[in-house]
């Protein structure tokens, strides 16, 4: 049975990105993770058709601690790099994990297209 408004779950970021690489060849159009502003915009408003559940999921940004407090007003896109990816779950819950974990409480979903 399928659930399409689940994540996707128990896969690293780096497949997560390798989903996206392969997703936007196949069907020809940007595919990308969401950037940290993005999904909380989407999980905040439920306007973007991005729901977040039970599990947590992972966004494009590299993880700062206090990322937000430097960041643009507009559009934030993340630290220019990093160790370590930022992981965004239920009740807003932020968190970050490296690249190559996965765990069946971690998930990704997409977006089509590109920044605005």
């Amino acid at each position: 049975m399928g659930y399409p408004d689940r994540p996707v779950v128990n896969v690293s970021y780096a497949d997560a990105v390798a989903f996206c690489r392969w997703a936007s060849t196949k069907f020809g159009a940007p595919v990308r993770l969401p950037t940290e502003a993005e999904w909380d915009y989407a999980a905040g408003n439920r306007t973007l058709g991005l729901v977040y559940g039970d599990a947590a999921e992972w966004v494009s940004d590299f993880y700062s601690k206090n990322y937000f407090e430097v960041s643009p007003l507009t559009n934030p896109a993340g630290p220019s790099a990093g160790t370590k990816h930022v992981i965004r779950g239920t009740g807003q819950h932020r968190n970050s994990r490296g690249p190559e974990e996965h765990s069946d409480q971690i998930g990704f979903r997409i977006v089509i297209g590109t920044y605005n």
